[in-house]
């Protein structure tokens, strides 16, 4: 619920539905070079590969993998993990990681088994800052030519900010995004995110997200929503390599008095899942 985003058959967008990912979601070549302990170059050529903008995509970042929907805000963070074609250069020194890239604009079409054209459009550069061993900071810009296939004659500006913490049982994430058409008169779309996971023992964990997000796709009209997720997880484990985590959590979703009418007084519901994980053999 509250999921905008692609389409699944070329002709209506996506609402209230979450699209399926491509089969070939990174094929992906990069050489780095080393000056010294401290300092870098590196170049990568992705086909699909990802574009350096915003935090680490939900589903690869700790405190956001193991919750088992999206996040409302994906959109405006992290759309870009798979890009039809993106070449991507870049340097470390010290705590700092500068990354420039020209990518495809277009996001991935309802054609999921196969390989959509190259254009190399569109402009991306992320600043990366390691704060400490667990704590590092991005901001983000990109200028995107007509992500959506619906819509091909909307460019989009984006900008990112993000915070992400990752230390022992605690793993959190705070992200702000904007989005907003290059010659259009809309109001920028924000997006807000606030998202943890603590594992308080070796077998239960604790998930929380908040997201607010100012959402045109919905409706005609652009409203702020929100959602708040709760839930619990237990981590079975088989052996070194394999997990299941078997879990729960409850969704509030909030919408404006306006939107009532299509979602109802209380949109809320519960996601009860369970995960397979395989996990880095540890040496």
């Amino acid at each position: 619920m509250l999921q905008s985003g692609e389409t699944a058959n070329g002709t209506t967008p996506l609402v209230d539905r979450q699209h399926p990912h491509d089969l070939f979601m990174g094929l992906t070549a990069k050489l780095t070079h080393r000056f010294s302990d401290d300092a870098s170059v590196f170049g990568s050529v992705g086909y699909p590969g990802e574009t350096p903008f915003g935090p680490t995509a939900f589903m690869h970042r700790a405190s956001g993998e193991d919750f088992p929907t999206a996040p409302i805000s994906h959109h405006w963070f992290d759309s870009g993990h798979i890009t039809m074609g993106v070449v991507t250069g870049g340097f470390t020194k010290g705590p700092l990681t500068a990354e420039v890239s020209q990518f495809t604009g277009r996001e991935p079409d309802q054609h999921r088994f196969n390989l959509d054209p190259v254009r190399l459009d569109s402009t991306a550069v992320r600043l990366w800052w390691q704060v400490t061993p667990a704590l590092k900071a991005q901001a983000s810009w990109a200028r995107q030519v007509a992500p959506e296939q619906l819509e091909p004659d909307v460019n989009l500006r984006r900008q990112s900010l993000s915070f992400e913490y990752s230390d022992g049982p605690l793993s959190a994430t705070l992200a702000w995004g904007r989005k907003q058409a290059e010659h259009g008169t809309e109001k920028p779309a924000d997006a807000w995110l606030a998202e943890a996971r603590w594992q308080f023992t070796d077998k239960w964990s604790a998930l929380g997200r908040y997201e607010r997000v100012y959402n045109d796709e919905l409706v005609a009209t652009p409203y702020w929503v929100a959602k708040t997720e709760i839930g619990g997880m237990r981590t079975f484990t088989i052996d070194d390599m394999t997990s299941v985590n078997v879990g729960v959590v409850r969704q509030f979703n909030t919408v404006p008095e306006a939107l009532k009418p299509i979602y109802g007084k209380h949109p809320d519901g519960t996601v009860a899942f369970v995960a397979l994980k395989f996990h880095r053999m540890k040496m």
